[in-house]
């Protein structure tokens, strides 16, 4: 699917004024890339170091995907919305597991209404070598389709009922289905032990392929007149299959849920992961988004992907000269590294504990180098960061996620009288840290930020060699 990319939002009927607003908070949301899409076209929003067509931790966006094959396979006659769990993954059942499982189909899982206890949803099942069967050790804690509960395990035990019915992994089968008609290249799907997609997360797209995605679902499934998607799937997978809150409300996670989509205010519907991957339709105004970000509060970064939406579609459009100001700062949007001003960080190095179980310690390679050891309450293992004075240096680090190899950073640092200050920024993922750290009579004090590390309040002690 080829997405012309537009030189301004008037070119795709919409107004470039919408932007104004939008700007100003795109870095304090978190934002990475924002690609609005219509009629074959794209505008695109890029906060450097981030890039639009570089891949990108998904997390439950990854889940639409789930859907989609699972609509592929219905139609295919492999597999049914009543398929029961425990007669498709019967291999994989505890013994003594709850009876009430037999009553739990692929409907429910994807609807998020198997009625699983929440803990099946705990960390540690996730470290399990037989995940499937783990989950299905636990308890009903309702009766199935009677109580939406958000379960990341049930997306998974929908993802192996489709990939043992079809005999494939979720990527493989949606390759020549989805993926290779509509242009998006091979991703990585992270795996569970047994080699089977997770389904629920560790899918990797890139921001433009979400919103070459965005574009066949705005065209209810059809690309270049041709139906990709079965015929009815959308209309079953996105409208309201059980209450999860009050519609009425101004809350987006309370509009209704699908199949692995979630309904949205203004009669919108989207997928989205955590910290702000989003994929978002409007097909009555005929108007799509892919966004992919590194959120602090995602109820607030959809508020702002409403209002540009919704201006976009109602303000007036800009004049030339007000398009070409407007554009020229959306050309310098860029994650700033921390300044610095050459003080020495000799007095700063060291290893520092809190009363929480958060460790941290660092070391000077030389006046232009540190490398930053950061420990987060409950982890075992620290994360190590290279970091360049007031430019940043490039490195992996490995991340705790199930079934994801290492991640790429950059990291930068800066000194600002005896104040340290540092950043790391993920370009293919939404997680983020930024430490301010100050002297302070046992150690040091200040404040984390963060997307997938501990953030908050730090006052640390000195650790003796």
């Amino acid at each position: 699917m080829e997405l012309r990319r537009a030189r301004s939002l008037e070119e795709m009927g919409l107004s470039s004024l919408a932007l104004e607003p939008f700007i100003k908070v795109y870095e304090e949301r978190g934002f990475a890339t924002v690609t609005l899409v219509r009629d074959g076209r794209r505008f695109t929003l890029n906060s450097s170091p981030y890039e639009e067509d570089r891949p990108f931790v998904l997390f439950s966006l990854s889940k639409s995907f789930t859907s989609m094959a699972a609509g592929f396979a219905v139609a295919e006659g492999l597999i049914g919305w009543d398929s029961r769990l425990t007669e498709v993954l019967k291999d994989d059942l505890p013994e003594g597991y709850d009876k009430g499982l037999d009553g739990v189909t692929l409907h429910h899982l994807l609807s998020m209404s198997s009625g699983l206890d929440p803990a099946s949803d705990g960390l540690g099942v996730r470290r399990s070598d037989n995940i499937a069967r783990e989950i299905m050790g636990f308890k009903l804690t309702a009766k199935p389709g009677e109580v939406f509960h958000y379960n990341s395990m049930g997306s998974y035990l929908a993802g192996r009922m489709v990939q043992h019915a079809v005999g494939q992994s979720l990527r493989d089968y949606l390759t020549p289905r989805l993926f290779d008609k509509i242009g998006v290249p091979r991703r990585a799907w992270a795996s569970c032990p047994m080699g089977y997609n997770m389904a629920g997360f560790g899918f990797h797209l890139s921001n433009l392929d979400i919103a070459r995605v965005a574009q066949l679902l705005l065209n209810d499934g059809f690309e270049g007149g041709e139906r990709v998607l079965p015929e009815g799937y959308l209309e079953r997978a996105t409208r309201a299959q059980i209450s999860n809150g009050d519609p009425a409300s101004a809350d987006d996670w309370q509009q209704g849920y699908g199949y692995q989509f979630w309904r949205c205010r203004f009669g919108r519907w989207r997928g989205d992961g955590m910290y702000g991957q989003v994929m978002m339709i409007d097909q009555e105004h005929d108007l799509a988004l892919a966004a992919t970000a590194s959120a602090p509060a995602m109820d607030r970064e959809m508020d702002a992907l409403h209002a540009l939406m919704d201006a976009a579609l109602t303000l007036p459009p800009a004049d030339a000269d007000r398009q070409r100001t407007i554009l020229a700062r959306a050309r310098r949007l860029a994650r700033r590294w921390p300044r610095d001003d050459g003080g020495s960080l000799s007095a700063l190095e060291g290893s520092y504990l809190d009363g929480q179980g958060l460790a941290l310690r660092l070391e000077a390679m030389d006046e232009g180098h540190v490398r930053l050891y950061y420990r987060s309450p409950g982890e075992t293992l620290a994360a190590c960061f290279d970091l360049g004075r007031g430019e940043p240096e490039a490195g992996q680090v490995t991340t705790p996620m199930p079934g994801e190899g290492n991640l790429d950073y950059l990291g930068a640092f800066g000194m600002r009288g005896d104040t340290f200050r540092t950043r790391v920024i993920f370009p293919g993922a939404p997680f983020a840290l930024d430490i301010r750290l100050s002297p302070s009579e046992r150690g040091l004090e200040g404040r984390a930020e963060a997307r997938g590390f501990f953030q908050g309040r730090l006052k640390l002690a000195r650790q003796r060699p």
